[in-house]
């Protein structure tokens, strides 16, 4: 799941002239969020497009009423009526469409109105966590067809192959159709997707509008299809070259070398895990916090060091932690994992990646050597019987024949 690597979406929009915003016709005064809210409203009560509002105000005006739920409803249900989108077609608003989704819940809305803010979603991650979240499963009854893995994923093929007949220029929608291909369990194909892509930047680097940007990401995809097919070397390689090139950027955190470590630590290559491990230690600005943690956890276990694996293990705070409970498996304490993922499961916020981690999915066909170790543990636990009483109370379990697409879900 990409959830691990959040810089790795960062980037997929690129700002052209054809893209920018432009001034509001009618400016929002963010002094006064209450103000702009009624403000909005009544534009909607008026019929003005929500292209009369300047993009950026409108998502500084969502931040500004993080505190208010009551006002934040409002503005997130004018912005549905508007069918509010974003300046780049890539792009999608989700972030709006699940908070909407959840205050709705907390707000007593009929089920069908919840269901009317899920279909807002775009995102394939976004989607499947409304289909694994207790909080949403009044809405879910109403169709659930909808929320069936594969057809969320297809859905996902439609919309990147319509962007695709617009934007022919964009590296970006490579890298969808190949993490899209990769969850369906095809990633020699999506393989040749990259690759194609790669050879055409290559060649013709002016093909491509977004290479700039988007490049990068294309690579850590062309890893990741490596990684599925078992190639495991291969990937590494990939993943040194990719931090070598990633590195240099003023606003770097870290995420190709966190990518580096979680493949050298899957195939248990510890210490190379671990010499990788040096760029956090000595650049404190590149610092992805708990996953890198998660990570020393378990190449310290690999190596021996159990004393400074729960070292490390006393840094990740919170039992609800995803980091944790991988960390967790890694040291072969299943008592504590079991404690974490029942934890998880009492989170709605946590709750549906949890249900996922501990149902029944798709591996790739080839699985690393500690992956296929944690996914064994991971396995053991999801069988006790608190774990499944704790999985009844969030739903039940949920199969999904998706492959995890950008590392598992633990």
């Amino acid at each position: 799941m990409r959830r691990l690597l959040p810089a790795l979406t960062a980037a997929l929009t690129l700002a052209t002239p054809a893209m920018a915003q432009r001034f509001a016709d009618v400016p929002l005064e963010l002094t006064r969020p209450a103000d702009s809210v009624a403000q909005v409203e009544r534009e909607v009560r008026a019929g003005s497009p929500i292209s009369a509002f300047d993009h950026q105000q409108i998502h500084d005006l969502w931040q500004a009423l993080a505190d208010d739920d009551a006002l934040r409803l409002r503005l997130l249900n004018a912005l549905a009526t508007l069918n509010f989108g974003s300046v780049d077609p890539i792009d999608d608003e989700d972030a709006f469409w699940e908070d909407q989704a959840r205050l709705l819940v907390d707000s007593g809305a009929a089920p069908r109105t919840v269901l009317a803010a899920l279909k807002r979603l775009v995102g394939v991650d976004e989607q499947l966590g409304a289909a694994l979240s207790p909080r949403f499963a009044p809405a879910r009854r109403l169709d659930e067809a909808w929320f069936e893995p594969t057809a969320i994923v297809m859905r996902a093929f439609t919309r990147a192959d319509r962007l695709a007949v617009k934007e022919t220029d964009r590296l970006a929608l490579v890298t969808l159709r190949a993490d899209l291909l990769e969850r369906l369990g095809r990633p020699a194909e999506a393989l040749a997707l990259v690759d194609k892509a790669l050879l055409r930047v290559e060649v013709s680097p002016q093909t491509f509008a977004d290479t700039d940007g988007a490049l990068l990401n294309l690579r850590a995809e062309r890893a990741f299809s490596l990684w599925q097919l078992g190639r495991f070397d291969e990937a590494i390689a990939e993943d040194r070259a990719i931090v070598k090139a990633a590195r240099p950027g003023e606003s770097y955190d870290g995420w190709a070398d966190n990518m580096l470590i979680g493949h050298l630590a899957g195939s248990g290559r510890a210490q190379e895990a671990l010499k990788a491990m040096d760029y956090f230690l000595y650049r404190p600005n590149g610092n992805l916090g708990d996953w890198v943690v998660a990570r020393s956890v378990c190449v310290n276990v690999q190596l021996g060091r159990l004393t400074a694996a729960r070292r490390d293990l006393k840094d990740l705070k919170g039992e609800a932690l995803p980091a944790r409970t991988y960390a967790l498996l890694c040291l072969d304490d299943l008592d504590a994992a079991a404690a974490s993922y029942r934890a998880r499961l009492a989170d709605p916020d946590a709750a549906p990646w949890a249900v996922l981690a501990l149902s029944a999915r798709a591996r790739p066909k080839v699985v690393a050597p500690w992956d296929a170790t944690l996914l064994d543990r991971q396995a053991e636990v999801a069988a006790r019987a608190d774990i499944q009483a704790a999985l009844v109370k969030a739903g039940g379990a949920r199969r999904s024949p998706l492959v995890p697409s950008g590392g598992e879900n633990w």
